[in-house]
């Protein structure tokens, strides 16, 4: 038996280098979270999403601006959550993944582009 601890981590929204225009206000992510054995998770399930710490680290320019706490989206394995955008720039987007019963842990990575005003 392989045992492989992790969890997979699928950043679904917004794709990778969407150009966005500079009246967005808002950006809204979008993930999927999966052990590495492919179990689904969802709240009070058997993978409980209640355990589940799911946090997205946002730079503008390489500046750090405030994490973003990613919820249970209603859907199985899907996280949900949004960044206020109010600057044009180039978002990098790290979002992860932490269950707190077990450490297993994934990430994944987005970026946006959002234009300067007109």
């Amino acid at each position: 038996m392989l045992d492989l601890p992790g969890l997979i981590v699928d950043v679904l929204a917004p794709p990778a280098h969407v150009r966005l225009p500079a009246d967005t206000g808002k950006v809204d992510l979008r993930a999927n979270v999966i052990l590495m054995c492919g179990c689904p998770i969802e709240p009070e399930g058997l993978w409980d999403a209640n355990n589940l710490e799911v946090k997205a680290f946002v730079s503008r320019n390489g500046e750090r601006i405030a994490p973003v706490d990613l919820s249970f989206a209603g859907e199985t394995s899907q996280f949900a959550g949004s960044v206020p955008v109010d600057q044009p720039g180039l978002y990098d987007v790290l979002v992860y993944a932490y269950d707190r019963t077990n450490g297993n842990t994934g990430i994944d990575r987005t970026t946006f582009i959002v234009d300067k005003p007109q």
